[in-house]
């Protein structure tokens, strides 16, 4: 670079003004660092995840109370219009569906099903005591087994069932475990190849009451899995896994998800980002506890909740902040890159200006004749005098021209 022979005066490039940059940047990359730190805490404060509150009356399969929510409670999102599926599988209607059992152990059973001491399943020879009893492998059923048959339920063992409820009420406890018993006992391929992918949390949140029992299958985050122990029943169900579950169309708004069984890597706790699938009736759409009041959301009851296992690693908040750091390293390199190859370009050009230059010597400076010039007050007297000697008249010559004008 050259700047001519007044570089120096140019202001950025002196190293004060240096040092105030670099103290800047170091203010900026402080800044940043902070914004990130901040931005990551209030995503983490504001995660629908956050507001499902972690105490024993929410999880509690039968309240007390059979007190339906109030009207202002029930809140449809203004984007749930869409238009309901095509009609369901599973007919509204009792006469449309078979009768199956839902493992109670003094239920019959019809319609290619055996009954047994423990619940029902398929009878057709194609699977074993093992796969009823939940061994969750994922083989496609053989083509002779109607799915659709085996996994119907009749609707009405969901006669009792009452939506906006906070949590599963007194009178809907039966239907509850004898729905978990049922899906637990059926092989996860049937419940897989059964289920609809075309209801969503907007249609469910819509008609609950049309697509009451309906089998469906979600995809989303994991946020919060806890292990409940089962209230006293008549279907041998012990225990059972709750998950709260993220998807794309329930946008902040979480799934309740009840499962027999849960894929083994997947860990229980809060404040997850696990992808999971789940198959599961559409039991109700039921009331919870939030941080921020008393919500509603679609309760689904599956066999087991399955680990979406992806390709590759999403990126995390960590991920985030090491690119963020990378990003003001690399802001920083150039800047410090900037600035040394300017001072190297002053540098240079500075010798390069000192080498030309020719120093003189102290007698051809004293061989120079003084010149000696008159002083300010000097040249002023000189000038007036000789302005006074040019514009003053002779008196002579005028007294003598009056004279002989006024002769007669």
């Amino acid at each position: 670079m050259r700047f001519g022979r007044s570089f120096q005066d140019v202001t950025w490039l002196q190293r004060g003004f240096q040092a105030r940059l670099f103290r800047w940047v170091g203010v900026l990359v402080v800044i940043l660092v902070v914004s990130q730190i901040m931005w990551s805490a209030t995503r983490k404060s504001a995660d629908p995840a956050a507001t499902l509150k972690s105490t024993a009356e929410d999880r509690r399969v039968v309240l007390e109370s059979n007190e339906q929510l109030p009207p202002e409670v029930v809140k449809i999102l203004p984007e749930a219009t869409t238009a309901a599926p095509s009609t369901p599988r599973s007919s509204i209607t009792e006469e449309g569906l078979p009768d199956v059992s839902l493992g109670s152990p003094t239920d019959t059973v019809r319609s290619g099903t055996t009954a047994t001491s423990g619940g029902a399943g398929p009878a057709d020879g194609a699977t074993t005591p093992n796969m009823l009893a939940g061994a969750g492998n994922q083989q496609s059923p053989p083509a002779s087994v109607d799915v659709f048959a085996e996994t119907a339920i009749d609707p009405i063992i969901l006669r009792d069932v009452v939506d906006n409820t906070l949590g599963v009420r007194i009178s809907e406890a039966d239907a509850f475990y004898r729905l978990l018993s049922h899906a637990r006992l059926l092989p996860a391929e049937y419940l897989t190849k059964a289920a609809r992918h075309d209801l969503t949390w907007d249609n469910l949140m819509a008609d609950p009451k049309v697509h009451r029992g309906e089998l469906v299958e979600i995809r989303g985050d994991l946020r919060r899995l806890s292990k409940i122990q089962a209230s006293q029943n008549s279907y041998g169900v012990v225990e059972y896994y709750e998950a709260w579950i993220f998807t794309a169309d329930s946008s902040s708004f979480p799934w309740r998800v009840v499962t027999a069984q849960i894929d083994p890597d997947l860990k229980l706790g809060d404040q997850q980002m696990t992808p999971v699938r789940v198959a599961g009736y559409f039991f109700k759409r039921e009331g919870y506890d939030a941080a921020g009041g008393l919500r509603v959301t679609p309760l689904l009851i599956g066999k087991r909740l399955d680990l979406v296992r992806a390709t590759s690693v999403p990126p995390t908040d960590m991920t985030s902040f090491f690119y963020l750091a990378a990003v003001i390293g690399l802001v920083l390199l150039a800047v410090l890159a900037m600035l040394g190859s300017i001072s190297y370009s002053d540098m240079k050009y500075q010798r390069e200006v000192l080498m030309t230059r020719h120093e003189s010597s102290r007698e051809a400076l004293e061989s120079i004749p003084p010149v000696n010039l008159p002083s300010v007050f000097e040249q002023l007297e000189q000038i007036s005098s000789q302005e006074i000697k040019e514009d003053l008249p002779d008196l002579d010559e005028m007294t003598s021209s009056r004279r002989n004008g006024a002769a007669p």
